[in-house]
């Protein structure tokens, strides 16, 4: 006797929780975090032998060199302990902001770190501004105010002002002039820019631009899952489960499989 040849049934696509979306962000996009982080560390290093980097790549303000310097100014720190303090929110606001996808964290890093850094050129005093911490108020600042110009709230950026406003809510004051020792400028500068890039990533860059994680954003379809269309007179749906087949509209009956050479689908066999 022939067994009768049974079709199994596709898996039902379930939505992926925050916690497993936030761990499979970090498991694909860590390196995104690391290199900038190895790059800090390897100029601290040799600052720290008595290369003195910061004299170089630090941000002169108005000259001609700190337009360069815009580049080079994030990755040199003062000291370890500075370099140790920017690392912690380094990783944490980033890790945040990479929930929005890798793209929108490193289209903020860079628009932060240029638009403040053009800032600090123009309107900074006369010393040198370096370390990382004008790019971290940016993302700071992005977590604060993405609700508020979101078309819909999502969780991800709920989870980002948490974290930004529970863990480093006392960055606020960082942007204050109350320390001469302290690029406030750079802070206060970089905050800017976070709250603009903001309002631009969600209000007016394209979503094709913002990527496949973008706000928004759906995974695309398993294997075996249906899709439907509109079209003139009802909804067309294309399916291909193995439970019905072909292509039909609503109110009428799916169409019959095409007939088989299989001899094994040959009901009559047994």
């Amino acid at each position: 006797v022939l067994p009768w040849p049974v079709m199994s049934q596709p898996p039902i696509d379930q939505d992926p929780t925050p916690i497993a979306t936030a761990c499979k962000a970090a498991k694909n996009h860590y390196m995104v975090l690391l290199a900038p982080a190895a790059v800090m560390f390897g100029v601290q290093v040799v600052n720290w032998l008595g290369a003195e980097m910061e004299s170089w790549m630090g941000i002169h303000p108005r000259t001609w060199e700190g337009f360069l310097q815009i580049f080079t100014a994030p990755f040199c720190h003062l000291s370890w302990a500075h370099l140790t303090a920017n690392l912690t929110g380094w990783f944490i606001l980033g890790a945040v902001t990479m929930l929005n996808g890798r793209r929108c964290y490193v289209m903020t890093c860079c628009f932060v770190a240029v638009v403040g850094g053009l800032l600090v050129v123009i309107c900074g005093r006369n010393a040198i501004h370096a370390g990382a911490s004008g790019v971290l108020f940016g993302l700071f600042a992005f977590q604060l105010t993405a609700v508020c110009f979101q078309p819909q709230i999502e969780w991800k950026s709920v989870v980002g002002l948490l974290v930004a406003a529970v863990v480093f809510g006392g960055m606020i004051f960082g942007v204050l002039p109350t320390d001469a020792t302290v690029s406030w400028e750079s802070h206060l500068f970089g905050a800017a820019a976070g709250v603009l890039f903001a309002w631009l990533y969600f209000k007016k860059i394209p979503h094709k631009l913002q990527g496949p994680e973008g706000p928004g954003s759906k995974a695309p379809a398993p294997p075996g899952a249906s899709a439907s269309a509109q079209v003139p007179g009802g909804r067309v749906t294309f399916t291909t489960t193995p439970q019905n087949y072909g292509r039909h509209t609503e109110g009428e009956a799916p169409a019959a499989p095409p007939p088989s050479n299989n001899p094994f689908d040959d009901p009559s066999r047994v």
